[in-house]
């Protein structure tokens, strides 16, 4: 696919330079997306681009300095009482004191290679702090959390995820990949054998955002 970043001129421009900085900013904006996107750009993209470089770089330092929190959200069906597994949801404190919407995280996980380490480093928490429980004899609840098509399709992704289990003696039945349904949208070949394998390896995946 293409992302393609579009500047509309005015009779008062004279850079060149500014302009084709202007057109990839607004390319910019959309790097990450699959298939062949488009954007033009404005004054509100280039505020928004500003603010977007600032929130990557507030996951990269969270990363960093290991400062990423982990709660875990119960998951519950039919009623209450009835817990059934736990979802992951990794908190980051931003400069400003505010805590990053997860939905923030989601929209900017796949703009940068640093960003999609994010679900690993995650991945790798949780399963030290469950194979610790395990040893101890505590009962297990699978754990799940969400990851992306650019974040599974990443070099190496399969082998990391199989890895970190490894060594916290965690089985990939206990672990399930919630997957928002727009990545099935346009299917790779690669996305295809990346789930492919997940599955032959008992890994679970469900769809969220089902239907949306």
């Amino acid at each position: 696919g293409t992302t393609t970043g579009i500047y509309m001129l005015s009779e008062d421009d004279t850079d060149l330079n500014q302009m084709i900085e202007k057109a990839d900013l607004a390319r910019r904006s959309i790097k990450g997306q699959k298939g062949n996107h488009y954007a033009v750009y404005t004054d509100d993209l280039e505020r928004a681009q500003f603010k977007e470089e600032e929130i990557i770089q507030d996951i990269d330092n969270a990363l960093k300095n290991h400062t990423v929190e982990i709660c875990y959200q119960p998951r519950m069906q039919g009623n209450k009482e009835n817990v059934i597994g736990c979802k992951v949801v990794p908190r980051i404190q931003r400069r400003t004191g505010e805590y990053l919407p997860l939905e923030d995280m989601k929209r900017y996980s796949d703009r940068t290679p640093n960003m999609q380490q994010l679900v690993f480093y995650v991945l790798s928490q949780v399963c030290k702090t469950q194979g610790v429980w395990k040893e101890q004899g505590k009962k297990l609840m699978s754990i799940s959390l969400d990851i992306t098509q650019g974040q599974l399709c990443s070099k190496g992704a399969l082998e990391r995820i199989d890895q970190i289990l490894a060594e916290n003696n965690i089985a990939p039945s206990e672990i399930v990949f919630e997957i928002q349904e727009r990545y099935f949208r346009d299917v790779t070949p690669q996305f295809q054998t990346v789930l492919e394998e997940l599955n032959r390896k008992g890994y679970r995946i469900v769809l969220s955002r089902f239907a949306s």
